[in-house]
C-alpha cells in the first residue's frame, strides 16, 4: 500500500463483473479494507454482457471493473457498446487472461484506466482501485497532514503553525493551514491575521458559495502560505457536522498540494474523520508522565484503526524537552515505555516560544530560532518528499472516463 492511497477513500460506487472465483474473492475482500468503508462495492459473477444489460436499466457507477476471457476484436466491440450505456465520467478497469502490451496500449488509448492480468490479487485490485477513485475525485496529488496532541498545553498548535510555515516558506510548497478548533482556535494570533468567518460558516460557503465567496474567507499570509482564519463559533456547541467538514477538506485538497490541519481542540468527530483521511499524522507530547500516559492510549487507539502495514504509522514529536529537569522521562525510556520511536525532540525555550506568542509572531520566522528550526526543517522534509516545490497545482480538470474517449473516436 502506497502512502498516497493509505487514506479513507471518498464515497463512491464500484461494480465488479468477475468470471473466476479468485477475481470474485478479491473484489469481495475490498469491503474488509478500512479505506473502502464508504465505497459501495457490488460484485457480480458475470462478464461484459451482464454489465451492458445492467446499465441499460440502471445508472453506471464511478468505476466498473470487467473481467474477460476474450481479448479479441469482439471484446472491443462489446466495450464500445458498454460505453454507450454508461454515464459520462464512468471509469473502467479490464481484467484479461494474459499480459498483452499491444492490448494494454489500445485500451488505454480508448480511455480505459488500467488493464490487469488474471488471477488478480486482492492487494493489487485494492491499490489500483483506490488510486483511480482518488484521481477521479481530484485528491490524488494532495497531502493532508494532521497534528494532534496527547493533552492540552503540549504545544500542538505551535507545531502545526511551525510546520505550515516551514513547508511554505522554507520548502516552497503551496500550503493551506487550517484550524479545526472552531471557537477555540488561535490560528490568527502568530500570523497577524484577522478572523474572517466561523468554522461552521466556512463549511457552508464551501458547500454552496461561489469561488469569490470562498476566496474571501482565506488569508494569503505569504507567497505560498494561505490561512483559513476561522473563529467566533460558540464554544460549547457543535461547530459543524462531519460531512460538511470533510467536504471542505476535499475542496481545499483539490487546490493546495499540502494541507496542514491542527486538531488540538477539534471536536472528536472531526478528529476521528481527519485522522482517517490523513496521509501523515503527527502526535505531539511532552516528556512528562501525564502526557505520556495519554500518548500510550492514543497510539493504541490509532493502531486499532489501521493495520501496521497500512502506511499510516503516526510520527511522534516530544516537545518541551528540558521543561522540568529531574522530572522528565528520558527519550530512550519513552521509546521503551511506548514501544514506539520518537521522530523528533524539540527543546524547551521559554523565552523564545512565549516571547513570540506574546508578540504575535510565528516562531519559524524568528532569526533567533534558526538553530532550533534546523532539525524541524529536516523532519518536515520527510513528510512531503514527492510534492514539487514552488508549483501551483490548481484544480485539475475532471477526467472524462472511458465513455467520452470511446464515443469521440
Amino acid at each position: 500500500m502506497s502512502d498516497n492511497t493509505a487514506v479513507l477513500l471518498p464515497a463512491a460506487r464500484v461494480d465488479v463483473y468477475g468470471l473466476n472465483k479468485k477475481t470474485v474473492d478479491a473484489a469481495n475482500a475490498l469491503v474488509q479494507d478500512w479505506r473502502y468503508a464508504r465505497v459501495a462495492v457490488r460484485v457480480v459473477e458475470g462478464g461484459i454482457d451482464n454489465a451492458t444489460t445492467d446499465y441499460e436499466q440502471h445508472v453506471s457507477p464511478d468505476l466498473v471493473i470487467i473481467e474477460t476471457d476474450d481479448i479479441g476484436d469482439g471484446f472491443i466491440d462489446k466495450l464500445e457498446a458498454l460505453a454507450e450505456n454508461c454515464v459520462e465520467g464512468t471509469e473502467a478497469i479490464i481484467i484479461g487472461p494474459k499480459n498483452d502490451v499491444e492490448l494494454y496500449r489500445r485500451l488505454v488509448s480508448m480511455g480505459v484506466r488500467d488493464y490487469l492480468v488474471a488471477a488478480v490479487k486482492k492487494d493489487e485490485l485494492a491499490e489500483v482501485t483506490a488510486q483511480i477513485l482518488l484521481d477521479k475525485k481530484g485528491l490524488s496529488d494532495s497531502r493532508l497532514i494532521t497534528v494532534i496532541g496527547t493533552k492540552g498545553g503540549v504545544g500542538t498548535t505551535t507545531v502545526a503553525h511551525m510546520l505550515g510555515s516551514v513547508l511554505a516558506d522554507k520548502m516552497g510548497h503551496k500550503t493551506l493551514l487550517l484550524d479545526g478548533s472552531g471557537g477555540w482556535g488561535t490560528l490568527v494570533i502568530p500570523f497577524g491575521a484577522e478572523v474572517t468567518t466561523t468554522l461552521a460558516e466556512a463549511t457552508r460557503q464551501v458547500q454552496g458559495g461561489t469561488e469569490d465567496d470562498i476566496k474571501r474567507l482565506l488569508n494569503k499570509n505569504s507567497d505560498l502560505l494561505t490561512l483559513l482564519p476561522t473563529g467566533g463559533d460558540p464554544l460549547f456547541e457543535t461547530s459543524c457536522d462531519e460531512a460538511g467538514f470533510e467536504n471542505m477538506l476535499d475542496y481545499f485538497m483539490k487546490t493546495y498540494p499540502v494541507v496542514v490541519l491542527d486538531l488540538s481542540a477539534a471536536e472528536h468527530h472531526i478528529q476521528r474523520l481527519a485522522l482517517k483521511k490523513a496521509h501523515e499524522t503527527i502526535i505531539v507530547t511532552t516528556p512528562l508522565l501525564p502526557a505520556l500516559r495519554n500518548c500510550r492510549t492514543l497510539l493504541k487507539e490509532l493502531r486499532g484503526e489501521q493495520k501496521e502495514d497500512d502506511g499510516k504509522k503516526p510520527l511522534l514529536i516530544v516537545n518541551m524537552e528540558g521543561c522540568a529537569k529531574g522530572l522528565e522521562v528520558p527519550v530512550k525510556e519513552i521509546e521503551k515505555l511506548l514501544e514506539y520511536d520518537v521522530s523528533l525532540t524539540l527543546p524547551h525555550d521559554l523565552k523564545l516560544f512565549v516571547g513570540n506568542e506574546a508578540q504575535e509572531k510565528e516562531i519559524s520566522r524568528d532569526k533567533a530560532a534558526e538553530k532550533l528550526m534546523k532539525p524541524f526543517i529536516d523532519f518536515a522534509r520527510t513528510l512531503v518528499p514527492d510534492v514539487k516545490a514552488s508549483t501551483e497545482k490548481g484544480e485539475k480538470g475532471k477526467k472524462e472516463g472511458f465513455l467520452s474517449k470511446i464515443l469521440k473516436s
